[in-house]
């Protein structure tokens, strides 16, 4: 009897934090084994909220017993609101506390945005829980009506359970002039709640999860399924998010989820400008190639600073697909056969002629890349590893006429005078793990 209501003054103090502080931006655990004084476990300052250690498992023990005691239809939503925040903060893949709160949604007990609030922060504390990511896309279809519920991984219990959320036949948005940059005011529940304003909190609780837990497939997964079902793949949001997530993947090199997110922007981006991947179409293929010939500069940028790192090759060769791909008009498109690469960097560029497809300048700037030879400073610096690769020199191959073949034929000898730059050009400290990754990358050159 002594724990449990020792178990209520815990909850209790936890739920008057909550109220009495709305800006708490951080919840987190203090190390604490065991009480050092006669005092509450629940600490509150500057914004951040903690509960010390001890605390925890009598507080969680009496939230989920008295969760499990909940009829379909109780009349006390305030206590079952408490008892389930706490849970969720305690233990963020508790499914009892979270189908709990969409009824309580549902009866308008509590707020759908309340509700988003509580999901962030809950992923300050535990930032790679999928169930927070599934409640808050649920939540977000609950707010606007007409987002088809998606089938992702971490959508599957959303599509499943999607009747918790049943549309509200009084809301009948317009639909934007060709699918781009909706910018819809919805009332719902008697609150107004603006599109713009939640999506950035939507792309701001993912930065904060992918920025607490490294390659957070949760967090990225939500973030693009943001931007597919409730920006519409808007432009102007895609440039804005296809701008800010350089400068994250810049700080973040080893996390190919960032990379992986910046792969979806380029395609997106793609079809924001027509998305017919017609060769000879000027304007199309001009925006594309500005596309690549971005993300490979930025690419050889990271490979000259931070030699041996996977993540960045594995993109680099998303880049190139991504050309290839739009040269071809194949999603699957393979390259004409090439002969084997040796494993002498210099027997191969020996071996290999460079068709002439985007002039003699572009192709002697590559030239003087290769004879000069291996660099003797061991510090690396940008310029000394080529960035522009001379088969995006000019677009001239896009209106002229010439084969396919050729123009892929131009990729692959680029490329691979690319690796064999980088790994002349490669501090000695870093050869090894270097030259992993560029002999992988000729290989897979090889293998197209």
């Amino acid at each position: 009897m002594g724990d449990d209501e020792r178990a209520r003054r815990l909850l209790s103090d936890l739920s008057i934090a909550l109220r009495k502080d709305p800006l708490i931006d951080e919840f987190g655990f203090i190390f604490c084994p065991e009480p050092v004084c006669n005092k509450s476990p629940i600490v509150l300052e500057q914004h951040k909220l903690g509960i010390e250690t001890w605390s925890i498992k009598i507080l969680y023990l009496f939230v989920h017993q008295q969760l499990l005691k909940v009829k379909p239809i109780s009349p006390d939503s305030r206590f079952l609101n408490d008892c389930s925040q706490a849970a969720v903060l305690l233990n963020a893949e508790c499914y009892t506390a979270w189908n709990i709160r969409k009824r309580l949604v549902l009866k308008k007990a509590i707020g759908a945005e309340a509700d988003l609030k509580l999901a962030t922060l809950v992923l300050t504390k535990h930032p790679k829980s999928a169930e927070t990511f599934a409640q808050r896309s649920r939540l977000l279809q609950h707010i606007f009506p007409d987002i088809k519920p998606s089938h992702s991984s971490h959508e599957a219990a959303a599509s499943t359970n999607q009747h918790y959320f049943p549309h509200n036949n009084q809301y009948h948005p317009s639909p934007p002039p060709n699918g781009l940059d909706r910018r819809v005011q919805v009332q719902q529940n008697g609150a107004a709640g603006n599109l713009e304003r939640i999506i950035d909190g939507e792309l701001k609780a993912c930065t904060i999860a992918a920025d607490r837990y490294p390659n957070n497939y949760n967090a990225w997964s939500h973030r693009i399924w943001v931007l597919k079902h409730l920006a519409r793949g808007g432009s102007q949001v895609v440039k804005s998010e296809w701008v800010s997530s350089k400068e994250w993947v810049r700080c973040h090199i080893s996390d190919h989820s960032g990379f992986h997110y910046r792969q979806f922007l380029m395609q997106t981006l793609r079809e924001c400008t027509g998305g017919t991947l017609i060769p000879n179409e000027k304007e199309n293929g001009s925006y594309a190639m500005g596309l690549v010939e971005e993300e490979l500069q930025f690419t050889a940028n990271l490979i000259s600073f931070y030699p041996g790192h996977e993540a960045i090759w594995y993109h680099r060769r998303f880049v190139i697909h991504f050309w290839r791909t739009f040269l071809t008009g194949k999603p699957n498109a393979t390259t004409i056969s090439t002969e084997p690469l040796s494993h002498d960097d210099i027997t191969v560029l020996e071996d290999i002629s460079v068709p002439d497809t985007t002039g003699a300048a572009a192709t002697s700037s590559w030239q003087d890349n290769r004879s000069a030879g291996r660099c003797e400073d061991a510090q690396m610096e940008t310029d000394q590893v080529p960035t522009k690769p001379s088969f995006l020199s000019s677009p001239e191959h896009l209106r002229t006429g010439k084969s396919v073949d050729e123009d892929l034929a131009a990729i692959t000898t680029s490329e691979i005078q690319f690796a064999i730059a980088v790994n002349a050009c490669t501090p000695h400290g870093d050869v090894e793990a270097q030259r992993r990754c560029v002999e992988g990358y000729k290989r897979w050159l090889k293998s197209q």
